[in-house]
């Protein structure tokens, strides 16, 4: 995948590296744009790391089967029993085998400058293993990739790695203020690093529905 940064004239900014030079297992939460996402999270993927990602990226022909051989895990959200049982498993292996996991921030592409709301997934998932969160945020894409018009230019991306939100300690009743802390750092963080204002119509409260049980 990195390659093709060089080819499309792609400059990634890396900012905070250090923040991944943690032992053990932890949580990384990403915003969630479009598949040039791929080479962010390539330039900066720690050791022992993989991805959650949904079952119908594995459809997106090239893209696809550059996922499966990493050996990310697919889960299908339509299937929310099938994806508790997968995430609380994952939980259990983290602490076991010393994983990282890389989840996404929102459940789908948004290929836009707003963000979607962050999902409780990933949060319920670094509570249940007492692992670190660590958000990872892309700044937008829009100066170079329009994609309502599928045009596209070189430019530059900057990844900043922010510094661990710690969990230890934490029980279930403190994931929805956990979640709206970690979610309003990514927001903060995107429109800062992209350079535009954080306008109110970009700001989405996060869902209020009931969250599952894992």
């Amino acid at each position: 995948m990195l390659p093709l940064k060089l080819l499309y004239g792609i400059k990634i900014n890396v900012q905070g590296a250090k923040n991944l030079n943690l032992k053990g297992p932890y949580v990384l939460i990403s915003n969630l744009q479009c598949s040039l996402d791929l080479l962010g999270i390539f330039q900066i993927l720690p050791k022992r790391c993989t991805l959650f990602v949904k079952k119908e990226s594995l459809y997106m022909f090239t893209v696809g089967v550059v996922l499966w051989l990493c050996g990310f895990i697919f889960i299908d959200h339509k299937k929310e029993a099938e994806a508790v049982e997968i995430i609380s498993a994952t939980g259990d292996i983290m602490l076991q085998d010393h994983l990282r996991i890389w989840v996404f921030s929102e459940g789908h592409r948004t290929g836009e400058s707003t963000l979607e709301p962050l999902q409780r997934e990933a949060v319920h998932l670094a509570v249940k293993a007492q692992a670190p969160i660590i958000p990872v945020v892309m700044s937008s894409y829009r100066p170079f990739l329009n994609m309502k018009t599928n045009k596209f230019t070189s430019g530059d991306i900057t990844v900043r790695i922010l510094p661990p939100v710690q969990t230890k300690g934490l029980s279930p009743s403190d994931i929805p203020d956990l979640t709206d802390h970690v979610w309003g750092t990514i927001l903060s963080t995107f429109h800062e690093i992209s350079g535009e204002p954080e306008k109110q119509a970009s700001v989405v409260k996060e869902d209020t529905r009931q969250a599952p049980n894992y």
